[in-house]
């Protein structure tokens, strides 16, 4: 099956956040963010105004910010071989993607797992590094469905 998608940085923020893990790093990220920025308005509004509770409150947002402003810069850096659309090809053998900086193919020999996100399956390669991420936006909804079912029926991509 072969599918075509210009990626934006809306879609780049879905791929990179497909994975569980950088997802709940952001989720508990924010979470403690939002402790620090409030312990630093509960001390501001019921004890003395002091500089260690604007802190508290620069320091909650400035993690908030800190992890968006990495994912837009690598965004930044990478958005030129996204300025073209991407064409993605999954087939009994491996799958491939197509970009304007070049071809990248992997065998399913030598993919060791796929994580079906609820926006993209990221196929890894040997040893759990990321080989590449492919974005069910770039397949019609029947294309995704018999990719997702060809990933069920092969339990050695589970893990």
């Amino acid at each position: 099956m072969h599918g075509e998608l210009l990626i934006d940085y809306a879609t780049y923020r879905r791929m990179e956040l497909n994975e569980p893990r950088p997802l709940i790093r952001l989720i508990v990220g924010r979470l403690f963010a939002l402790f620090i920025a409030g312990s630093g308005v509960w001390w501001a509004l019921n004890g003395a105004f002091t500089i260690n509770s604007v802190y508290a409150v620069l320091f909650g947002a400035g993690i908030i910010g800190l992890q968006e402003g990495l994912l837009a810069l690598t965004w930044r850096l990478q958005r030129r071989q996204y300025a073209e659309p991407v064409r993605y090809e999954v087939t009994n053998e491996g799958a491939a993607v197509h970009s304007s900086t070049g071809t990248k193919r992997v065998e399913w020999a030598n993919v060791a797992r796929v994580h079906r996100g609820r926006h993209a399956w990221s196929v890894k390669g040997e040893f759990g590094a990321l080989a590449f991420v492919i974005p069910r936006a770039a397949f019609t909804p029947e294309d995704s469905r018999t990719i997702n079912d060809f990933f069920l029926a092969h339990p050695e991509f589970a893990g």
